[in-house]
Formats: structure tokens, sequence, C-alpha cells
């Protein structure tokens, strides 16, 4: 992938400073999109930007100055697909982080799990050494009746919480201050919570395996359960579960539209407009700096990584690896 020489220059967006290393991060995530759309043509599945990534194709041409991963999403279909055949495909270190055993979390793909300074891996990703990838969001069918949906919606979070509380690792601390810090169930009360998940789904569970990853593997078959039904409503359920996503009709997705993003161009749902106005309000296209879900920017604990690493062999991390707004 190609980038001018003047595109990894520090400049202002929006009233908004964004750093050279800032800019590579941005192409390394470009690279990895770049591989991730080459299997996904490969395998025949159909992705759509999503989140931010989404609002920053539409009102930006590209990333939102202060946003600095992508998200996509898949409908259920693809999604599996993609799932099955693409970690044989992908090529040049670029994989699938995570798995069914953390399946609570977006699907992501990375070009590596942690810092890298090897000379074929800076140039390829434009002298940024940090872990850059995309986040993959399923959009599965709800039932039609607000009954079912109610009783479909318990049950996703029964089976979500019992997972989180089986492995900790599958939420985040807020998370868990917010919502599990005051666990009210006991070791007995918590063996009946399991006994229902098993009565109501069908499933056994196996006491002396891994709790969290049968009950993670549970819950996507719950997600999936209502995808080769008529219902014309699509959601990423995590959200929907919890209140912070609405569904929208299937139809708004279609098989999309390639929009300008920085400079390359990216696929978008064919009637988008309508999806930001769900979930940004009909003013999407004013500029709002709003916190992102993570800490900005992306790099800073691995910048520290590579600090530390180098401190360890009585080095200094050359002045190009580093971000000297952050440091």
């Amino acid at each position: 992938m190609y980038f001018e020489d003047e595109y990894f220059k520090s400049e202002e967006r929006d009233g908004f400073n964004i750093s050279s290393m800032m800019k590579r991060y941005w192409a390394s995530h470009i690279e990895v999109l770049s591989e991730f759309e080459r299997v996904c043509n490969k395998i025949g599945v159909i992705y759509y930007a999503d989140y931010g990534t989404l609002l920053g194709a539409v009102r930006h041409k590209g990333f939102i100055p202060w946003d600095d991963d992508m998200d996509i999403c898949m409908l259920r279909g693809d999604y599996d697909r993609f799932r099955t055949l693409a970690p044989e495909e992908f090529q040049d270190g670029v994989m699938i982080y995570n798995n069914m055993a953390t399946s609570l979390a977006p699907l992501r793909v990375v070009n590596t799990c942690a810092p890298m300074i090897s000379e074929d891996f800076l140039v390829k990703y434009h002298m940024c050494p940090h872990s850059t990838g995309i986040d993959i969001y399923v959009l599965d069918k709800l039932p039609d009746s607000e009954q079912e949906r109610k009783e479909f919606r318990e049950l996703h979070q029964c089976i979500k919480y019992a997972a989180q509380r089986t492995d900790k690792a599958f939420m985040s601390e807020a998370e868990h201050k917010a919502i599990y810090a005051n666990d009210a169930y006991s070791e007995e009360e918590f063996e009946h919570l399991l006994a229902i998940i098993e009565q109501v789904t069908g499933i056994k569970l196996d006491r002396a395996a891994n709790m969290s990853v049968q009950l993670t593997n549970i819950l996507d078959k719950v997600q999936s359960r209502y995808w080769e039904t008529d219902s014309k409503e699509v959601v990423y359920l995590h959200g929907w579960a919890r209140g912070a996503r609405k569904p929208q009709p299937i139809k708004l997705y279609g098989e999309g539209v390639r929009l300008p993003f920085e400079n390359i161009d990216i696929m978008a749902p064919e009637q988008y407009n309508d999806i930001l106005i769900e979930r940004f309000g009909e003013n999407y296209m004013i500029p709002l700096r709003e916190g992102a879900g993570h800490e900005y920017p992306g790099y800073r604990r691995s910048q520290q990584i590579l600090i530390d690493t180098f401190a360890k062999c009585g080095l200094q991390v050359p002045d190009f690896l580093l971000d000297s707004e952050i440091i």
C-alpha cells in the first residue's frame, strides 16, 4: 500500500492534532484492512464499516481525527463463513487474534500481538511497531415478538454473566466494577444457575472442563438461533442486550457501497445514512469530539512496553519508534 511521505506528517484536523506516529498507526490499520479485504473477496463474504469507522468514512472520508481503530460488522452468515475459512487464508503474519474462547469480545484480526521492530515488519507497516487490526462485530437476527425478545435478552444476559463470572478476563475492569463487583450469587446459587442454562439450552456442561469456554460457545449458539428465520431485523446482540444498540432492518445493509477512506475506499452499508442517524443522531455530520471506549492513543501501553524492554537491555528506543507527545 503506497502512501505519500506528506501523509505521515503531523497535522491538525477539526481542531485536533494528529501526530506523525498516529498517521503511521492509521496506515498500519489500512494495511491490515487490505489483507482482510483480500481474504473476504477470496472466500466470498461481505463486510461493512461500523461504529466510528463508518462515521469517519461518511463525515471525514477517513479516520475520525480523534479515533485510532477500525470497526466493521458482518451479518451472521458471512461471519460464520469468515471464522471457518479465513484463518487458513491470511498471509504475512496477519491473523485472527481471538477465537471462540474469547467470543465475548469482537473477533479481531491483527498484524501482531506485541510490538515488533524487525525490519520487514517496520517497512511493511510504515515504521509503526505496534499491533494494529480490525474489530469484527456480528449482526444477528432477533425474534419478532416482544415477549420472545424479552426472554431472549434474559437468556443472553444469563449465559454471558455466567461466562464472565467463571473468568474475569472476559470483561473489562470498568464492567466488572459496575456490574459484578457485588456478586450476590453463592457457589450453590451459581451452580443452580448453570443447571438452568443446561435445561433451557439442552446442552450439558462439563464441570471438569474450562467452563468459560463452554459457556461462550453456548452463547454463540444461542445468538445465532434466529438467523435462519424470516425475521427482518438485525443487531449486535451484546450491545442490544445492555440497551446500547437498537435493531435495524437487515435491508439497510444490502450488497454494500464503497466510500472513500484516507487513501483507499471501504465497504459500507447501502443505506448508511439511516444507520448513522440511529447511532449518532440527525446531526451526525457535525464533528463532536467524544471519548472513545478505549485509551487514546491505542498504542500508549505498547510504546511503554518498548521503552521498558529496551531499558532492560541498557538501551533507549530509537526516536523514530516513539510518539514524543505521550512520553
